[in-house]
């Protein structure tokens, strides 16, 4: 018989069948299944931190997306009402000098004249 060499085991077990009793096999092991479960969780836990990071930058990503589609969607907007205010403003010239130029041809016709748009 030989003692056990685990370290705090008293016991004795019979020679040549290993340094460690059953006993003491049996909490190596256990001892082994949970270092693996903590580097299991561990590794989880990170993975789920790494998880809800890449969530929290995609959704700053999109907000960020949204506010640059507002600022073009707003200057594309005022671009357009512009546009229009500039073809309006053209407009009221030529109308304007359409009248005047037919006031001139036809001074007889000035009296009847309106303000209005032309008719045509």
């Amino acid at each position: 018989m030989e003692d056990c060499s685990g370290p705090y085991c008293t016991r004795s077990i019979p020679a040549g069948t290993g340094p460690l009793c059953g006993d003491c096999i049996e909490q190596q092991e256990a001892e082994a299944v949970g270092a693996a479960l903590a580097a299991q969780w561990e590794a989880e836990e990170i993975y789920a931190a790494e998880q809800a990071a890449a969530g929290a930058r995609r959704v700053a990503e999109l907000k960020q997306e949204d506010a640059e589609r507002a600022t073009r969607a707003e200057a594309e907007a005022a671009e357009r009402a512009a546009a229009d205010e500039e073809r309006r403003r053209l407009a009221a010239e030529e109308d304007a000098r359409l009248r005047a130029e037919f006031a001139r041809q036809n001074p007889d016709l000035a009296a009847f004249s309106s303000q209005g748009p032309a008719p045509f």
